[in-house]
């Protein structure tokens, strides 16, 4: 809706070239490897940008405008011509420029477009990039921040050397991150597959629970792709090995919930109500969490030993193979040194420690919640809730430094450093679960109404060089040439100053943390030419849940 001029038919009304925009929004949404604004952070309604810019150009200019001349300002027309999207052209702000001057009298700069649920940022974004006044206002205070970063940050301090200084800090911040964390992972590990450990009601044996299906990856390219285990009936113990043939089942299901004890023989339920095993497991692990970090216990043997039975690395990715770690005497110190650490380093990192209680109103978190993982920081292991809560505080601390040194400036650098690690602690739950089609740890927020747990669970090595912070800053690929990218956050960067440089766009963005219903408390009357808005959609997961 364009306020100031709504007797004037728009070419959005007219000849819009609908059919040429959905082929390339089409597109766009499936091309693998563009610096998208989704990956500095998740958001859940992303729609094409190139679409976004086409549209909000379509309903400023006149229905008479020349399509052609249209095409190629909004850079559809380079796009249909080149194979690309149109969100990786430049739009043409010299051609933009000269229709709204002949059509209205003004320049873009004195046009203000508004998206008052501007969410992950793609409508805002493009506005911004065609040279016009925008304004982006959003509810949510995650969207907030990915709003400035994405729009305000680049157009403000590209010039300044938002992304060289970021990329900086970005080495900067891993070599201390894995200083600071090397004690806790062997060097070579990449991934960990994890069992939950749970106990026969009958012989009280214990089981490792790691699904029902033995294979660890379908790729050739990976040795030791199955796992095996056999079960020492008379010790009540179990030996975890790895192979290149199928073994066959770790577990007997016996119907659908129930299992069969590979000790006593004897088949008891599963899971499904608060009294079976799996379900046992989450009240167990969130006790022995509770007494460390609200109860402040010192972590000693009966703690050590708690964790290792409820939690059993099981498995670990060590490049293109899979090993067995259950038996090796390191991982066991390893884990039980980080719960150590965890337990008398808890008031030192309580700052960083989400001590909140799960609300009752979170419906996407209410898997957890009736499980008996109350808090939110119960959704970690003990080393994965040291690691980011380490990983947390060098970010406060950098963020300190640069923003005493540099200003807004500095707090910006540091909140594409808090984006890498909120990348990180997605794929670091006990809601991660592996994909042996893709041989990848699958994050947390694929729940798309609740979280899912899963028989295993997975924990990312924060350490592991070109993998885990590396992977979500993605420093390689942010300093060559292209704008290729596997999903990190500096090729977007790189991406988003380069087309802010030397714009001199930098005042004309607005980012408001707003209610879309109270506009008149954050705008004057009569300040906004166009609203474009892709409003939240009936009951799909409330965006704040899972954000």
């Amino acid at each position: 809706m364009l306020a100031s001029s709504s007797e004037t038919q728009r070419l959005i009304e007219g000849n819009f070239p609908i059919g040429k925009v959905n082929i390339l929004s089409a597109k766009e949404a499936s091309i693998w490897g563009l610096p998208r604004i989704h990956n500095l952070h998740t958001w859940f309604a992303r729609r094409p940008a190139g679409a976004a810019r086409a549209l909000t150009l379509a309903t400023v200019l006149s229905a008479n405008t020349n399509i052609d001349v249209f095409e190629q300002a909004s850079g559809v027309a380079e796009a249909h011509r080149s194979g690309k999207v149109i969100y990786v052209t430049r739009p043409r702000r010299e051609i933009i420029t000269e229709l709204v001057h002949e059509q209205l009298g003004k320049g873009p700069e004195s046009i203000a477009v508004l998206d008052p649920m501007a969410g992950g940022g793609s409508i805002p974004l493009e506005a911004l990039r065609m040279g016009f006044r925008t304004i982006a206002v959003e509810y949510n205070p995650v969207a907030y921040l990915i709003l400035k970063a994405t729009l305000e940050y680049p157009a403000k301090y590209a010039d300044a050397g938002l992304f060289e200084e970021t990329l900086k800090a970005a080495k900067q911040f891993i070599a201390k991150a894995r200083s600071d964390l090397a004690k806790y992972f062997p060097e070579n590990v990449d991934n960990y597959i994890f069992a939950r450990g749970v106990r026969c009601p009958f012989c009280k044996g214990l089981i490792p629970l790691q699904g029902v299906a033995p294979l660890l990856a379908k790729g050739r390219s990976f040795k030791q792709k199955y796992v095996k285990v056999t079960y020492d009936r008379e010790a009540k113990t179990f030996h975890v090995e790895t192979t290149d043939s199928e073994a066959g089942k770790a577990l007997e299901k016996v119907g659908a919930r129930n299992i069969r004890c590979p000790y006593c023989s004897k088949s008891f339920k599963l899971r499904g109500d608060p009294q079976t095993p799996f379900d046992a497991w989450f009240r167990e692990h969130a006790a022995l969490m509770r007494s460390i970090v609200e109860e402040f216990e010192h972590a000693g043997p009966e703690h050590e030993e708690r964790l290792l039975e409820l939690h059993i690395p099981f498995i670990k990715q060590v490049g293109n193979e899979f090993v067995p770690a259950w038996e090796d005497p390191r991982e066991k110190q390893l884990l039980a040194q980080a719960l150590k650490d965890l337990s008398s380093e808890v008031l030192d990192l309580q700052s960083y420690i989400s001590l909140d209680e799960i609300p009752q109103e979170n419906k996407w978190a209410k898997t957890a919640r009736n499980k008996g993982l109350t808090r939110w920081y119960m959704l970690f292991n003990p080393r994965q809730l040291l690691a980011l809560a380490k990983l947390l505080k060098l970010v406060a601390e950098t963020a300190e430094k640069l923003a005493s040194k540099y200003g807004e400036f500095g707090a910006a650098i540091a909140l594409y450093l808090a984006f890498a690690v909120d990348k990180i602690a997605d794929y670091n739950t006990l809601a991660t679960s592996w994909h042996p089609s893709r041989t990848i740890i699958g994050h947390t927020l694929r729940g798309e109404s609740t979280i899912d747990f899963r028989a295993e669970y997975c924990e990312m090595v924060v350490t592991s060089p070109g993998r885990s912070l590396e992977w979500a800053l993605e420093v390689s690929d942010a300093e060559s040439k292209g704008f290729r990218t596997a999903g990190g956050i500096l090729p977007v960067l790189r991406f988003l100053c380069s087309e802010f440089r030397g714009a001199g766009l930098g005042d004309r963005v607005s980012v408001y943390l707003g209610d879309a219903t109270r506009l008149s408390s954050l705008l004057e009357a009569g300040s906004v030419d166009l609203i474009n808005v892709d409003p939240p959609y009936f009951e799909q997961v409330i965006y704040s849940d899972k954000s």
